[in-house]
């Protein structure tokens, strides 16, 4: 009998050592295979009988990486001939058992060549006294300089964005990072994410005027090895810098190992990455049959689209932008007069400056509505959306206030009110409400009016493909609550547009 595993490829760079490693164990047990690739789907057969194909079944479940751009389906049983093959292929070194012998130093021949250090010729039995001595040479202080797969990686303990943690429970220990996402940077991609320490850790972890870490596991194996080294002396991470110097530490992996990513992964599996979120790119790359755009980012002008033939606006954003144009406009509101009068009298020195600040044009951009909420809680005398964003991430909890974003009509056209959430947040705001509460409830607000909107969008308009780009997207706190909100009627498209969620 002929059995599938079928898997779906996002990145066509990782089929190769993936098809490799299927058809390394198919011939081990003796197993006929043949393999064939359509668009992203890609299905690997074998010739077997049931008993067998469990086995291989089994194997997979042992030794498959889990991957990100290449993740299993399901298996089939079907009455199918194929051009069988038995061939042997060289075995691609992605073997889970294997690496975790590695990390005890127990298997490497085969796997790295032409170790140097501090250049001298370092044999593999060597390799557990020397990276004994780098964990104590970083531990005192010192820099060491790996030529990695990635290139030439300066480890040591002076402080920078991006830390590489010696393994997944230091990852979980030291930050705020869940399970899910912790999960997702010991695929085998190894990819690096954006995550906030936990508050007793942020003094040692984080650089000044920041509070997120760029965070990564060891992404190939003498790095995995150090890894161990480092926990045993107890250092549960180390701090990467790029450097130009000669490495102290070089060797040649002989399996090509994945490019960096940064990823933002959501609570219920929705992962994104870095790049092409331009609405330039999202344009050029979707299809052309009917379906919801929506474009958030922190520079570029919001964009609530649907795809009728041409684009057409569902959401016209006119956002005023200037402060004394929009403390007027609160007094003229009903029960806006008394709002300002005492939101005045509590924070006289902060109203004082808002009135001074220069006029501005109106925006089309949506953030830019939070930025104007930064400046009128006095988070910064600048229009800047991100404070709100970064007070957001400091909020442990898992609900926050209500804030009263709403859609009006004007001119047979929808828009989004830019006052009534300045009102609601001023209201929180002279309550006492903490700066990260209130923000996190700007955000949790915000992504329930996105996931209404797209629900009365399906409802009436019969369109349930929706396409969501933009760099706003890429922040986690906000991926998380937006995706919780999203009605599940609908098909979610993420950049690159190819793997609906």
């Amino acid at each position: 009998m002929t059995f599938a595993f079928c898997f779906v490829v996002l990145d066509t760079s990782l089929l190769g050592i993936f098809d490799r490693f299927l058809a390394f164990h198919a011939s081990t047990l003796c197993l006929p295979y043949a393999s064939i690739l359509q668009d992203k789907n890609y299905s690997f057969y074998i010739k077997a009988t049931e008993n067998k194909a469990q086995d291989f079944a089994t194997l997979l479940s042992q030794r498959l990486p889990a991957s990100l751009g290449f993740s299993f389906v399901k298996v089939e049983a079907l009455n199918l001939e194929c051009k069988w093959q038995s061939e042997k292929p060289l075995e691609p070194k992605i073997d889970v058992l294997k690496w975790q012998a590695s990390l005890e130093g127990e298997v490497w021949e085969g796997a790295i060549l032409h170790l140097n250090y501090q250049g001298v010729p370092c044999a593999l039995s060597d390799l557990k006294p020397t990276f004994s001595e780098i964990a104590h040479t970083l531990k005192q202080g010192q820099e060491v300089c790996f030529s990695t797969c990635r290139g030439i990686k300066a480890l040591s303990l002076k402080p920078s964005r991006r830390v590489m943690f010696a393994d997944l429970n230091s990852l979980l220990s030291l930050t705020r990072i869940d399970k899910t996402s912790a999960q997702t940077l010991a695929s085998y991609e190894k990819p690096s994410m954006w995550v906030c320490p936990k508050e007793i850790f942020k003094q040692e972890l984080l650089l000044a005027q920041s509070d997120q870490i760029l965070a990564s596991l060891p992404f190939d194996p003498l790095l995995g090895l150090l890894g161990k080294f480092l926990h045993a002396l107890e250092m549960p991470y180390i701090f990467i810098h790029e450097s130009e110097k000669e490495a102290h530490l070089s060797y040649q992996c002989l399996d090509v190992y994945p490019k960096d990513l940064n990823i933002t992964p959501s609570k219920k599996g929705v992962i994104l990455w870095h790049g092409q979120h331009s609405l330039k790119h999202a344009m050029q790359a979707l299809e052309k049959e009917r379906h919801v755009l929506i474009h958030l980012s922190f520079k570029e002008p919001s964009c609530f689209w649907i795809k009728e033939g041409n684009y057409k606006y569902l959401l016209t954003f006119q956002i005023d932008t200037s402060l004394p144009s929009i403390l007027k406009r609160i007094q003229q509101e009903p029960k806006g007069a008394s709002l300002y009068k005492n939101y005045k009298k509590e924070f006289k020195a902060l109203c004082e400056t808002l009135e001074q600040i220069p006029p501005s044009e109106p925006s089309e951009n949506l953030l830019d509505l939070l930025g104007v909420l930064s400046q009128i809680l006095g988070l910064s005398p600048l229009n800047d959306s991100a404070l709100v964003f970064e007070h957001a991430r400091a909020f442990l909890r898992h609900k926050g206030p209500r804030i009263d974003f709403k859609i009006i009509e004007r001119y047979k056209k929808l828009y989004l009110d830019d006052l009534a959430p300045l009102k609601t947040a001023m209201s929180f705001h002279l309550a006492g409400v903490e700066d990260a509460t209130l923000c996190f409830g700007v955000l949790d607000s915000l992504a329930e009016l996105l996931g209404n909107f797209i629900y009365d969008t399906y409802l009436n308009f019969s369109v349930n493909r929706v396409c969501l780009c933009g760099d706003v997207f890429l922040e986690k706190v906000f991926l998380d609550l937006c995706v919780g909100y999203f009605p599940k009627e609908c098909t979610y498209l993420w950049p690159p547009f190819e793997n609906p969620c």
